[in-house]
Order: structure tokens, then sequence, then C-alpha cells
């Protein structure tokens, strides 16, 4: 499965090229009702597709919306707070748990994550889109994550989250990636 933010077909006609087209799920952050109708319109015209909504904020209301609608569901782990409620509310996935400075998670979400079976994602897009100084914090970040998570036997998956198509990593990539955070240099 590969996430993808991808705004038009155009960009998953010229990954058909180079990718087998049922790896790609299409995502969209959802900040509000507006997004949410705007995103659900996308997915009608586009069926066939799989998609999955990633929420900013912690709303319940939007998490039955995307379940009603059969889309994956993940949030942003921009807080503890966000964490919390990401695997208190057995949703699919918990997004990018910290960032280029402080975590967000601790053992205890981790434990619960076990629990509820809530996979935590990593964007690839993230460490391509930042700064030297920023990509060796979330490498460390990353590799703390990893370490817990194969410690606690939480699943931890790596997705493109390409923005576009030049941003886009094939599986194999995707899974050399998510080797390396888990098992680190060892």
């Amino acid at each position: 499965m590969n996430i993808v933010f991808f705004n038009a077909l155009s960009e998953l006609e010229k990954a058909r090229l180079f990718f087998p087209v049922d790896d790609f799920v299409f995502a969209r952050i959802v900040r509000s009702e507006k997004d949410w109708n705007s995103f659900k319109q996308f997915a009608q015209q586009n069926h066939g597709q799989k998609f999955c909504a990633v929420l900013e904020k912690t709303d319940s209301r939007l998490v039955q919306k995307a379940r009603q609608a059969d889309f994956l569901v993940g949030i942003l782990g921009k807080s503890p707070k966000h964490c919390l409620f990401c695997v208190q509310q057995k949703i699919d996935f918990l997004f990018q748990p910290f960032g280029f400075g402080r975590s967000a998670w601790d053992l205890s979400i981790l434990r619960i994550a076990k629990q509820n079976k809530v996979n935590v994602g990593l964007f690839f897009s993230d460490v391509l889109n930042a700064l030297p100084r920023e990509r060796i914090k979330w490498f460390e970040n990353a590799f703390f994550l990893g370490l817990f998570c194969r410690k606690m036997k939480v699943g931890l998956v790596a997705f493109s989250g390409a923005f576009s198509f030049e941003e886009t990593r094939c599986q194999e990539d995707l899974k050399s990636f998510q080797e390396l955070l888990l098992e680190g240099f060892s």
C-alpha cells in the first residue's frame, strides 16, 4: 500500500507507467467538514480507488463519517493528545507521531496502540522535503520510535506520502526504508 496526497488524477496517470496502480491509496488532510465534503465528492467521482482521510483534529464525527464511507482513517500525531485520541478510537493509522523536535508519543500510547491494533505510519516525503539539519533530527526520532515499535510489537509502516509523482517511491524502496527504521544499522 502506498499512501499519496495527489490532487489530480493526472499524477496517477504518470504513476501508472512505473508503479502498480493497486498500490495507491489517495489521501487528503481533512481539517474541517468542508474538507471532508470535498474529499468525499472526489472519492465518488473516482470510485474503484482506495481512500484515506488524514485528520488534523481530534474530531469523532469526522472519524465516523470516514469509516461509514469505507475509507481508511489516520490522524497526524502532532501532540500527545492527538496520539492518545488515535489509539483510543482504534483509528487505522497514527501518522508522524513526531516532528523535527520533540516526540508526541510515549510507551503508554504504544501499549494502547498494540491492544487496539493501530499501526504507526511514517511518510518518506517528510525526509525528502526536510532541510539537512531537520533530516538528522527526523531520523533520530524515527529510529527511536522504530526501536520501541519493534520492542512493543506495534506495526510501523512507511508510506511515500507523495504530493507529486516525483516524490512517489516504489514498494521495495518503502519496504527497505521501513526495515531500516525497525532494525537500525545493527
